[in-house]
């Protein structure tokens, strides 16, 4: 029975990483639109899938964490492999979360390429199977001090993509600066049209 629950969580995981790659491309799709001259009143259908399958992704992302602890009959961060499956859910439950109140689907590709990356490197590189922990870790302070570096891992990862993003606009806007001074100072440049769309709903 638990090698089954295993195996389903494995599965799971496969599908989570599915349901992120269509978010990503959706994301890429929404954010190409927001070139210099688009119109910022444009339907944003593209961020609305990809919206819908990272929260389907999400979904699939916890059952996929519960089963494996159940399997394991223990909590499900004893090892890396445990660590990045929960690192990365946390990372897209902050960011669907934050997307309840502000809208910053703009970091949606960055968000989704994180979580693809991780999750390849776990299937890949850090799977071990679902057992239980060595007597020195069964300890209640593995429940709280991996969940805590779990979540915070994620709020870090949002904190990064917004920082990443910010600085490639301000570099483009830099280098726009010059190129106006370079033209006389006519027409300063504005900010780049998708920074200031993509924040809209819609």
């Amino acid at each position: 029975m638990m090698y089954e629950l295993e195996t389903l969580s494995t599965l799971l995981v496969y599908g989570t990483i599915v349901s992120y790659v269509v978010a990503m491309v959706s994301f890429a799709i929404d954010l190409s639109g927001f070139g210099r001259d688009a119109d910022s009143n444009r339907s944003r259908r593209a961020a609305g899938i990809a919206m819908s399958t990272s929260w389907m992704g999400l979904a699939f992302h916890v059952l996929a964490v519960l089963l494996r602890g159940i399997a394991a009959e223990r909590v499900p961060w004893a090892n890396m492999y445990e660590f990045t499956l929960m690192s990365t859910m946390f990372t897209m439950a902050v960011f669907l979360v934050i997307n309840r109140f502000t809208d910053i689907r703009y970091l949606g590709v960055l968000i989704s390429l994180v979580n693809v990356t991780g999750l390849f490197v776990a299937i890949l590189l850090l799977y071990v199977g679902a057992e239980g922990v060595q007597p020195a870790l069964q300890s209640y302070w593995l429940v709280v001090h991996v969940s805590v570096a779990t979540l915070a891992t994620g709020l870090f990862c949002v904190a990064a993509a917004l920082s990443v993003l910010q600085l490639v606009r301000g570099r483009d806007e830099v280098q726009r600066t010059a190129a106006a001074d370079r033209d006389g100072g006519a027409g300063r440049p504005r900010s780049r049209a998708w920074f200031r769309g993509c924040g809209r709903r819609g």
